[in-house]
């Protein structure tokens, strides 16, 4: 497509000259010479530069490709020593001040910049002259508008009713004005239509190849710079969880673990005994009418003196058991045999469910067996444990979906570059005021989503602050306690019916 960019302001340029050819009179060709010259200066000096930062584009994403295939352990290092990147003189001037920058930062340990402070929209648009080029097209029009008054005027101003003769080379004159005035006007619109439809075309072919670049950068040169930081962290809590592991431990504050842990693991065994764990159900609302479109089960142990515990407080100690398939099936048959309510059921696997038991075929029978269609059932995997465990994780969503299920990517972070490969148009994202989300961010989200053609469910609202900027920025369903807590079976049926 990128070759036939400039197809359309050929034929603005053709346009323009069957206008020329076609003028009744020398006015309305003056005019129409006129926005032509307009139109050629915005070419060469606008569009002509932005064609060519495309094909850079194109190029330098060509070669991020080539460096990704050749298996280097230091992409940076290879792209650091290609010559003519991008084969554009902007882009490869600006990509050299870049380099200089990071290798700099790298010889100083610092984190290194992100490509989109140097090579971005606004720098481009500066370049290309994007606001001027973008005042032709009402140029155009106020030209066609002009020519039409004048034409007016001159038709006007030479009337004379003094005599029949005179009268009627008046009329002639007005005629040839009001010619002139409708032909200016045409020929205004339709170079100014041909125009701005051409630029806007490839103004959003630029978009998208900076976009698409961007992103290959990210993904296999260097990170953006929050997944920078991400890493950093990720990087000092593991030293800071190194040097604590060889502190030498108060052999009395191991006894007491030790006994703390051996107490919760019977008291979990015996919860598991009495079925003590639950699952509870949180609905998931449609942000635009507040209508319960699904359900996620939240499974929770009813403790006898401390009433529900979230599953985090306690699910280590039932694989430390040898207990999670046990668990695992009472919690999905209770869910599966019992719920009798018409939305669908988002359910949570993690890399314990699918590695440590057969988590993924123990599910389906169950739904099987409850002759519960797989389209009502909305199995959830996690983003971290991808990570963690990506074969195990990208098999399972794959078996599932294949069986026609389909799969949520819960607590994603707004990386879309580790979606690669991930087939799944279901995302769930935290928004917690401890993920820190920021307005910008979250729209950046939204966006890049729908351009993905992927579904958003936003998690753990908490306030209406929150509710209410997730709507503004057109997210489509949401769930957290502000909304509704989990919930008993009983104690759902009981809201439903009110």
């Amino acid at each position: 497509m990128k070759k036939f960019l400039a197809v359309p302001l050929l034929i603005d340029v053709i346009a323009g000259g069957i206008l020329l050819f076609n003028a009744p009179d020398l006015l309305s060709g003056l005019f129409v010479v006129l926005m032509l010259v307009i139109i050629f200066a915005r070419l060469f000096f606008g569009i002509r530069p932005l064609l060519k930062i495309i094909r850079g584009l194109d190029k330098g994403e060509q070669s991020i490709t080539r460096v990704a295939e050749s298996d280097s352990e230091t992409p940076w290092q290879s792209v650091n020593g290609l010559l003519g990147f991008f084969e554009n003189r902007y882009l490869d001037d600006t990509f050299d001040e870049y380099k200089k920058k990071v290798n700099a930062q790298r010889s100083l340990g610092q984190m290194m910049s992100d490509i989109e402070d140097y090579i971005n929209e606004d720098g481009i648009s500066l370049v290309c002259w994007h606001n001027v080029v973008g005042l032709i097209p009402g140029t155009l029009t106020g030209l066609g508008i002009l020519g039409t008054f004048i034409g007016l005027i001159i038709g006007i101003n030479n009337l004379s009713f003094d005599d029949t003769i005179t009268a009627l080379a008046s009329v002639k004159t007005l005629l040839e004005g009001i010619n002139v005035a409708f032909y200016t006007s045409i020929s205004g619109l339709i170079l100014s239509l041909i125009f701005n439809l051409a630029y806007r075309l490839i103004r959003n072919v630029f978009i998208r190849q900076l976009g698409l670049f961007t992103e290959a950068f990210h993904k296999y040169i260097i990170p953006s710079i929050e997944e920078q930081e991400r890493y950093r962290q990720k990087r000092e809590a593991e030293k800071v969880m190194h040097l604590l592991a060889r502190l030498p431990e108060d052999p009395q504050l191991v006894n007491q673990r030790e006994k703390e842990a051996s107490a919760l693991s019977s008291r979990v065994l015996e919860a598991l005994k009495h079925k003590q764990f639950v699952p509870y159900y949180q609905p998931v609302y449609d942000l635009k009418d507040h209508h319960m479109t699904m359900l996620k089960m939240v499974p929770q142990w009813i403790h006898p003196s401390y009433g529900p515990l979230r599953e985090d407080s306690y699910k280590q100690n039932i694989i430390k058991n040898g207990v999670l398939e046990t668990y695992d099936r009472m919690l999905w048959q209770e869910t599966l045999s019992s719920l009798d309510i018409h939305a669908r059921i988002i359910i949570h696997l993690d890399h314990y469910d699918l590695s440590m038991i057969d988590g993924q075929k123990i599910l389906m029978d169950y739904i099987d067996q409850a002759h519960i269609s797989h389209k009502a059932i909305i199995i959830a995997l996690s983003m971290t444990d991808f990570l963690s465990a990506h074969h195990i994780m990208q098999s399972c969503m794959e078996a599932f979906m294949f069986k026609g299920f389909d799969v949520v990517l819960s607590d994603f972070h707004g990386d879309f570059a580790l979606l690669d490969g991930l087939t799944s148009d279901l995302l769930s994202v935290s928004v917690s005021q401890k993920e820190n989300w920021h307005k910008e961010d979250l729209r950046h989200l939204i966006a890049k989503a729908q351009e993905l053609h992927k579904t958003v469910i936003a998690d753990d609202i908490e306030d209406e602050m929150t509710l209410s900027l997730l709507k503004e920025e057109g997210f489509p369903y949401g769930a957290g306690n502000y909304l509704k807590k989990p919930v008993s079976l009983d104690d759902l049926h009981k809201q439903i019916s009110r």
